[in-house]
């Protein structure tokens, strides 16, 4: 502590100017429908959110109407699930990262997440219930920080800030909408039937986002951002100064990636 209060970080002063809330939106938005690839990233962290709302929504329903678990076994169960997290986060993840792709890593990651919620559905021992729900916080956690790690690699640094809050927006807005989804659907049809739902469901936006792959490449998206990255640092151009009269993205992608192709001349965008 004593460290920390007597280091003092250098004061760097802005050469940007300051955007309002609705500026800084509409840069988002902009740079969102020009980058193909963090369409896709943004997509599958909707998809994920949607489906993997049914453990908060549904696993604690489970627990207390079919298995009748008490005050401190619900909390053994959520305890599980945490445990199953930082296995997964500490011990598994590093290893399925060096060995598979990122996309693999996802897939295998939301296929344990099916196998959790048929298990859910048909398991009626509360400690076989403790060890499922420690499978399904290995796989959220898993896929969670592979959808993260891609997002990262998805967006230029200059505007890391504002395309972190629209990925965090995105996921928890989805979750909101799922919870709702699931609570209204086992109120209506049972937790058991409403598990098996989501299982097929979320198995079937699998085999649909097959081509939604988050491996990231050497594409066009790239040559953008990190020329759009260098002429904001050395303050030669701005994310509010993106060509706005010319709605054709295609036009500012070839015009970068063609200005990041020659010898290093000086541009204002």
């Amino acid at each position: 502590m004593l460290a920390i209060r007597q280091w003092k970080q250098p004061i760097v002063t802005a050469k940007l100017a300051s955007e309002s809330f609705f500026e800084s939106f509409g840069t988002v938005v902009r740079y969102v429908r020009c980058v193909p690839r963090l369409q896709v990233v943004l997509a599958r962290n909707f998809l994920f959110a949607l489906f993997i709302s049914v453990i908060p929504a549904l696993m604690p329903v489970v627990g207390l109407q079919v298995l009748h678990l008490s005050s401190s076994q619900l909390g053994l169960l959520f305890t599980s699930m945490g445990v199953g997290s930082v296995f997964g986060a500490v011990f598994v993840i590093s290893w399925l990262r060096a060995r598979f792709s990122p996309n693999s890593v996802t897939l295998s990651a939301n296929l344990v997440i099916v196998l959790a919620y048929v298990l859910m559905a048909f398991v009626r021992q509360a400690e076989l219930f403790f060890v499922v729900a420690a499978l399904a916080g290995a796989g959220w956690t898993l896929s969670a920080s592979e959808l993260w790690v891609a997002a990262q690699r998805s967006m230029p640094s200059w505007a890391r800030g504002r395309m972190n809050a629209t990925v965090i927006m995105i996921s928890q807005g989805a979750m909101v909408f799922g919870g709702v989804i699931w609570s209204s659907a086992a109120a209506l049809a049972g937790p058991i039937h409403t598990l098996l739902g989501a299982a097929v469901l979320f198995l079937t936006s699998l085999l649909l986002a097959r081509r939604l792959s988050i491996n990231v490449g050497a594409e066009l998206e790239d040559k953008v951002s990190g020329f759009l990255s260098r002429s904001i640092e050395s303050g030669e151009g701005t994310p509010i100064a993106l060509p706005r009269k010319n709605s054709s993205c295609i036009w500012r992608l070839i015009l970068f990636w063609s200005a990041n192709s020659w010898k290093r001349p000086t541009y204002h965008i």
